[in-house]
């Protein structure tokens, strides 16, 4: 078979069919885990988030990888902006620690905003022992956000906690937050 065939103007002539674009998450079934953005911050929701991490954890079973970390990054005082000031200081809140993720994340990596006060950030093939100064350095930034809101000055205060994961981890058991006993906290 020579190239001349394949380009030959005699050969039988196929229609290709029209290739649509993938449809759009709102339309695949609810329990469908995929990259989804949630809309405040950018980040990856909660289900997306999980994807990634199940994903890297395949990727830790294939040998592929040896691990990594995952942060949980809460807003320590979340409920005390949510009682004393509007919906939209804390949208700015959760905006202002976004764009922080996402500036400090690898291209690798993967950060997730979980629930209204929780974050998460995802440090595939990163031993815990080489990834707690980048953490360390990462809370101590968090730690120094503030914003003017309404005429006050807002400080934002986060905690992380540190839990390192390898083949014989589910994700599940992360975002569910039943793994208390292997998350250090810093």
């Amino acid at each position: 078979m020579t190239s001349d065939y394949i380009h030959n103007e005699y050969a039988p002539k196929r229609s290709v069919p029209d290739r649509s674009p993938l449809p759009p998450m709102a339309d695949k079934k609810p329990n469908h885990i995929g990259y989804t953005l949630e809309k405040t911050g950018g980040l990856l929701d909660k289900n997306g988030f999980t994807y990634s991490l199940e994903r890297d954890i395949a990727r830790t079973r294939r040998g592929y990888s040896e691990g990594g970390v995952l942060a949980f990054i809460s807003v320590e005082n979340f409920a005390f902006l949510q009682d004393h000031y509007s919906p939209a200081t804390c949208e700015a809140c959760i905006q202002m620690i976004a764009q922080m993720l996402l500036q400090e994340s690898r291209a690798m990596d993967a950060a997730g905003h979980l629930e209204d006060a929780t974050f998460a950030l995802l440090l595939p093939d990163a031993p815990i022992d080489k990834a707690v100064t980048r953490l360390q350095a990462l809370a101590a930034r968090l730690n120094k956000l503030e914003f003017i809101r309404e005429g006050h000055h807002i400080e934002i205060s986060t905690g992380i906690r540190l839990a390192a994961y390898g083949p014989q981890n589910r994700a599940r058991d992360f975002i569910s937050g039943d793994t208390d006993d292997e998350q250090e906290a810093y």
